[in-house]
């Protein structure tokens, strides 16, 4: 378990926590892209179950890295998903955290873990798709050192566009060797 400060840990996420995390990610879906989305191309993606089965299907997956992020009281207020040995580079599936718990530095540590997985890997770039009109998640992802470098469509909605986001050198977002003298 990483410590990101006294009230906020990443662990790794266990089937135990796809209830939670289906949530977080159903509600911040609502939220974001009901602007973004066709309301009949988004309805899938609203319903909690068919989202923990989705979800459980690809923690399953032999590279798949998931994460969760809990407070204090151990409630899951965050998560990631990504799948590390898929080419051209490792790619971000999920990068979710729960409405109440955005701007204190949880999306920031999640993806500061899934870069140093990738480093042990000994690969160094990282791809991710964010829906079209999503400045938020844009803003952060370039703030943290990745560049925009294509849109595309997406294969899982027809009509839904994603700009393309990589890291080509993850040194940086992974920071120092948290094994090294400091």
């Amino acid at each position: 378990m990483t410590v990101v400060s006294r009230t906020t840990s990443i662990r790794f996420g266990a089937p135990a926590d796809l209830d939670a995390v289906a949530a977080i990610k159903v509600a911040n879906w609502a939220d974001t892209y009901s602007q973004l989305i066709p309301a009949d191309v988004l309805a899938p993606f609203l319903d909690l179950a068919h989202a923990i089965d989705d979800l459980r299907d690809s923690i399953a997956m032999a590279d798949a890295h998931f994460l969760v992020a809990q407070d204090s009281k151990g409630d899951v207020i965050g998560f990631s998903l990504a799948y590390l040995d898929e080419e051209p580079d490792p790619w971000l599936e999920s990068l979710h955290i729960a409405s109440a718990a955005r701007g204190r530095g949880v999306g920031t540590a999640l993806l500061r873990e899934v870069a140093r997985a990738i480093r042990a890997r000994a690969r160094d770039s990282m791809r991710l798709g964010v829906v079209k009109g999503n400045r938020g998640a844009g803003r952060l992802y370039k703030r943290l050192g990745a560049s925009l470098v294509g849109t595309e469509p997406t294969a899982w909605a027809r009509g839904v566009d994603h700009e393309i986001y990589r890291w080509a050198d993850l040194a940086e977002l992974a920071g120092p060797d948290r094994n090294s003298a400091t």
